[in-house]
């Protein structure tokens, strides 16, 4: 496709089951496995031409709010931070990584001991923090490529310093590249602004621009070529769907199955009555979530009857009525429901990302049916398209499966899984369980 520059590998270490930035783009809790994989990933990368830039430095995971909200606050002690984090991006410096991404996050505890007078409202994310990128990254870690800032317009860095203030000042704290401009024109004046009155040395400058230089000259971008749009024909080929299908078929996890009720035989239990529990749509007119039909479809071809009714959101799609929140509040009559289903899947689909500071389970309207009322009645297993910590909201579904994401591939796993022909090989961590003794049963 002509790429040359990932921002990866996520190496953050997730210990924090809230966290949802994260969440499903970390390899995990354990710093040994998460070296272990973004060296890897790294070693892919570099045969294929990719420069690697880590992220989110100081790191993401023992966090629970959104970067793209506010700014982000790492309060590991120093010690705590060494033993995760630093032991991570140590790794990975030493293993050649040639870039960093720099989050909207501050460490304070680093900030206090690298400078003892700070006062808490000089606190600031990494990405304007000297103290961070500078003695830290660069000097006690000693990374010697390129910092590159995460996303200029998140709040994160909006409420830290006016964007004139801002734009110079990620230059002058040791980033040597700014992700996304707000205004171009305004902001290249607010960078020469920040050269001439000195806020940018000229020494900064001048090693900001060596390291870029340095990183495209280690790509050989002197001599690249940008490929024809003929071949961006190499997007979605058959290869490239296989190893998804890989990708499922190795990660879905079974959490947990305490009522035995896996394998499920088709003809056996052939009544399916599908719960979709999706976030919010930015707007009606987007349509129903498209993974529901996928779902659907794949759970018809493996010989189900599925029934699925429409969410409030589905029903104000057809046309606004205050007639849906009745509709959504009716009751069933257990006796009925039990003759006529033989099985309730629930399938939550919850999005989240620059929304909300924390990504819970929310049902499209209060009261509804939607709500878990049939774990009781009849066998009833629960599976997230999405997020890990969903048995929080959830403890009462005795069947759990982590699917990871909506796409085509994952769904069919995810239904060859649940039939038996094919075996679970994910694994959990204890973060799934969410600190709640219940979440377990």
């Amino acid at each position: 496709m002509g790429c040359n520059w990932t921002f990866a590998p996520v190496c953050d270490v997730v210990s924090n089951w809230r966290n949802t930035i994260v969440n499903t783009r970390a390899f995990g809790s354990d710093p040994e496995q998460i070296i272990e994989l973004s060296k890897i990933y790294m070693e892919e990368m570099k045969k294929i031409g990719l420069a690697c830039a880590a992220k989110h430095f100081p790191g993401d995971g023992s966090e629970e709010r959104d970067q793209h909200l506010l700014m982000g606050c790492n309060d590991l002690s120093c010690e705590e931070w060494d033993a995760s984090f630093g032991k991570v991006y140590k790794s990975l410096i030493d293993a050649g990584l040639p870039s960093i991404m720099a989050g909207h996050i501050c460490q304070p505890a680093y900030s206090r001991k690298l400078r003892p007078d700070i006062r808490d409202e000089e606190i600031m994310p990494a990405t304007l923090a000297p103290e961070l990128l500078q003695d830290l990254l660069r000097g006690q870690l000693g990374f010697n490529g390129l910092i590159v800032t995460d996303a200029s317009h998140m709040a994160g860095l909006l409420n830290a310093a006016p964007r004139s203030m801002a734009v110079p000042g990620l230059i002058a704290a040791g980033c040597d590249m700014v992700l996304f401009f707000n205004d171009p024109e305004e902001d290249i004046a607010y960078m020469k602004q920040g050269i001439a009155d000195g806020t940018i040395t000229a020494e900064r400058l001048d090693d900001a621009l060596h390291r870029i230089l340095g990183l495209k000259a280690m790509l050989g971008l002197n001599q690249h070529a940008f490929p024809d749009k003929e071949k961006l024909s190499v997007v979605g080929q058959l290869i490239h769907r296989e190893a998804a299908v890989r990708a499922a078929r190795e990660s879905i996890t079974l959490v947990k199955d305490t009522q035995k009720l896996l394998p499920i035989d088709p003809a056996s239990l052939k009544r399916v009555m599908l719960y979709f529990i999706e976030s919010a749509p930015e707007y009606l007119e987007a349509g129903p979530d498209p993974a529901k039909e996928v779902f659907i479809e794949e759970l018809e071809a493996a010989g189900f009857e599925v029934t699925a009714p429409k969410d409030f959101y589905e029903l104000e799609m057809r046309g606004h009525s205050p007639a849906h929140k009745g509709m959504m509040m009716q009751n069933f009559a257990r006796e009925n429901f039990k003759a006529e289903c033989d099985l309730v899947i629930v399938a939550v689909h919850m999005k989240g990302y620059a929304q909300t500071n924390n990504v819970r389970v929310n049902y499209s309207i209060g009261h509804s049916h939607e709500i878990p009322w049939t774990t009781q009645e009849v066998p009833t297993l629960c599976v997230s398209l999405n997020y890990t910590n969903h048995l929080y909201d959830m403890p009462m579904m005795k069947t759990f499966i982590n699917a990871y994401a909506p796409t085509r591939e994952y769904l069919h796993e995810l239904v060859r899984k649940i039939t038996g022909q094919s075996p679970f090989k994910g694994q959990a961590n204890e973060l799934v369980w969410c600190g709640r003794w219940e979440t377990r049963l």
